[in-house]
This record gives structure tokens, C-alpha cells and sequence, in this order.
């Protein structure tokens, strides 16, 4: 909503609080309103519902409107008696008490901070839109210095996004995040520590999240669908694997760093999502158009962005879109040392690590909110069956120049 249109429907809310106050403070010195107070004041009341959804406000502030919506409603009861105009307008009321208090009722139950904030992005809107989540405020420059280095410009994008302005509402996204790790669970698994920071902030903006560890299931060598009950194999558990990654928005891989190199358990996962690409997806492209996919990887050894290059371009020649820094890592020392999550290690705290991976974050969610909002991966010269019918799609062979 543009900022005057916002004035404007504060205005009106507010209106509709004053009349409302001023029938309850006439109610309680005893003066009966004449039939026209009620009408007024129903309308008055609607409008402050309407006002405090679509204004989304902070809880208290929506609750605020909704209670004096509700003393209008019961003020306007008391002065309505039978007369058909009024009763009409009173019954609008109590809808839109309601429809508003739904919406309320149904912001809190699904932990959001605001009402009303649209599911996608609005083009030309984003930068107006409403807070979605609150975010952490950045810490205060400790000199003046350091506060002269903070533009107009910087500080401005700074307040908006700190002060929780996210561009759009992702509590319909999901998240897999595959922990490549050597451990079992419920062993303790540096690489889920990181992975964990990345989980956290997906969860502060309501997308459904799940770590899964590969490394405790049965997962066969290969590059078939299932396995079990085949070439000796009992048991294949990756069947049961691929659909949680079919049926999430962003796959996060996350994998430890062993003599340079991705895990060999994400090696293995890599080769079985390999194993499904002949496969289509409902508009005809390769199964995996229309996800997002990212890394995290961890280990006390170099080699953070070579397996980082390996996974992402896996993920994207398969059909993942890869969002722009896609990947963070946090390496030690050369050499023997504490691993990520060991007391005195520093990773946690490691503001490079921390930026790299909240860049991360965001960058799935704005992919992901972009792809989901378009039904997927546009649909036009990148289908296997409509080439194979003889549709090129303006591709012009040296053969049609002779």
C-alpha cells in the first residue's frame, strides 16, 4: 500500500476509535443515542475493523482496534431497540467484527507479529510493504568514528530492515536441510551446529524446516530409484528420502570437509538425487525446475568453496536455481584442531560465517517466495518432450541456413 493510502486508512481508523469512545462514554452517563448515533457508530466500527487488517498492525495496536470495534458494536445494541436500518447496520458490524477478529485469531495461531501482509511481492510495492518479523537490531557503532562511516542512505535501509521489514510472508515455504555428516545421531555433529544457525532463521519468518541426517538410514550405492530387494540389497531407504525433498521448496545440503573434498555421504546423496533426473515434473521440465538449493559446510581443514562449487553446480545441472551466495562454511585453523561447535573454537561467534550464512538465508527465501508465486520455473524451451516432438524453440541448426 502506497504511504498515503496507509494515512488514509489510519485516518479512518481512527475515527472510528473517537466515535467509538465518545458513544461509550454517552452510554455511560446515561444518555440514550438517538437511532442515527448507532448507525454512525456501526459504520464507524466496520471501518476500524477493516482499518485493522489492512493496516496490519503490531499486536497491541490490532487489539486496540479490535476491542474498540467491539464497545461501538455493543453501544450501538444498547441505542439500536427494532428500528430496520439500524439493526442492518449492526449486523454488518458484528461481520466484520468477526471477519477481523478471525484474521487476528488466525495471525497469532501462526506466530505472526502482523496482519494482513500479502503472501508474494507486489511489484513496485516491496519497499512499502509491512513488517513480516521482527529481526535483531544491528549493534550501535562504539565511535564517532565508526557512526560517521554510516551514510543517510545505509542507515535508512538499516532501520528498515532491522526494524523487520521483510519484503514478503514465507510461512507457506518448506525447507530440507540434508546434514552430510559422518556421525549418527544423537551424536553431536558440528556441521548441524551451523546448519542449526541457518534453521533458526527460517523458523523466525514461519517456514517449516527439517534437519534429516542421511548417514542414519539405509541408503544404497547407485543411481536407481529403490533399491530394495535388488542387487542384494534388503532394505533402500532413499525412496523415503526423495519425497521430503520433492515435497520441500529449498534443499540445503550441508556436508563436513574430509581430505578437501564433500563428504562421501554427500557424495552419495548427490548421486541419488542424480538417479531421479529422467524423471518430469508437471509442466514437463526435469523434476527438480522450480526448486531452491544452497550448502553449508563445515571442518577444520581448507576447502569450504571447492566442495561448495561442486555441490551447488550438482544442484543447479539437475534444476535447482541457485540463488546468489548460496553457500557459507567456517573453517579452523590449518591443521589439528576444534571443530565448529568445540568450546574455544570461535565459529559460532564468527561474524563472516554468521553474515555469509543469514545472506544465505534470505537469498533461498526471496528465490523460493519468486518461484513459488509463478507456479515454478517458466515453462518455454526447456521441456524434453516438446523438443523431442520437433519444437526447437528458435533454435536454428546450420543445416536451415544452406
Amino acid at each position: 500500500m502506497a504511504g498515503f493510502g496507509r494515512l488514509m486508512v489510519l485516518a479512518i481508523a481512527a475515527i472510528g476509535v473517537v466515535l467509538s469512545l465518545a458513544a461509550a462514554v454517552t452510554a455511560a452517563i446515561g444518555v440514550r443515542p438517538g437511532l442515527a448515533w448507532p448507525a454512525y457508530v456501526t459504520l464507524a466500527a466496520y471501518g476500524t475493523m477493516l482499518a485493522a487488517a489492512a493496516t496490519r498492525p503490531s499486536r497491541p495496536v490490532a487489539a486496540l482496534f479490535v476491542c474498540a470495534g467491539l464497545v461501538a458494536i455493543a453501544v450501538a445494541g444498547w441505542g439500536v431497540g427494532f428500528a430496520p436500518g439500524p439493526v442492518i447496520a449492526y449486523g454488518v458490524s458484528i461481520v466484520g467484527a468477526l471477519t477481523a477478529s478471525a484474521l487476528y485469531a488466525f495471525s497469532l495461531a501462526r506466530g505472526k507479529d502482523r496482519l494482513g501482509s500479502p503472501k508474494g511481492i507486489a511489484s513496485g510495492d516491496a519497499p512499502d510493504m509491512a513488517p513480516a518479523f521482527t529481526t535483531s537490531r544491528p549493534q550501535e557503532l562504539s565511535t564517532q568514528a565508526g557512526a560517521s562511516l554510516m551514510t543517510d542512505q545505509l542507515k535508512k535501509v538499516t532501520e528498515s530492515q532491522c526494524g523487520g521489514r521483510a519484503p514478503a510472508r514465507y510461512y507457506d515455504l518448506s525447507v530440507l536441510m540434508l546434514n552430510c555428516t559422518l556421525t549418527r545421531s544423537p551424536n553431536l555433529s558440528h556441521t548441524e551446529g551451523l546448519m542449526k544457525v541457518a534453521e533458526h532463521i527460517y523458523q523466525a519468518n514461519g517456514v517449516k524446516t527439517e534437519i534429516l541426517r542421511p548417514v542414519d538410514y539405509d541408503i544404497a550405492a547407485g543411481l536407481g530409484l529403490d533399491y530394495a530387494g535388488v542387487d542384494g540389497y534388503e532394505k533402500d531407504d532413499w525412496p523415503m528420502i526423495q519425497a521430503k525433498i520433492d515435497a520441500c521448496d529449498i534443499l540445503v545440503i550441508g556436508t563436513s570437509v574430509w581430505l578437501g573434498e564433500k563428504s562421501s555421504v554427500c557424495n552419495r546423496v548427490l548421486e541419488r538425487m542424480y538417479g531421479y533426473t529422467h524423471k518430469l515434473n508437471d509442466r514437463g521440465q526435469y523434476r527438480d525446475y522450480g526448486k531452491t538449493g544452497a550448502v553449508l559446510i563445515t571442518g577444520n581443514e581448507d576447502g569450504v568453496k571447492h566442495c561448495a562449487m561442486n555441490v551447488l553446480f550438482s544442484l543447479s545441472h539437475i534444476g535447482y536455481v541457485v540463488p546468489p551466495q548460496a553457500d557459507a562454511g567456517w573453517m579452523g585453523e590449518a591443521g589439528p584442531g576444534p571443530s565448529y561447535m568445540d568450546p574455544g573454537s570461535g565459529g559460532p561467534e564468527n561474524d563472516f560465517t554468521n553474515r555469509n550464512t543469514t545472506f544465505l538465508v534470505w537469498n533461498t527465501l526471496h528465490v523460493a517466495r519468486w518461484l513459488k508465486d509463478m507456479g515454478g520455473f517458466p515453462a518455454h524451451g526447456n521441456q524434453p518432450d516438446v523438443w523431442d516432438a520437433g519444437c526447437k524453440t528458435d533454435f536454428h541448426s546450420p543445416e536451415h541456413r544452406r
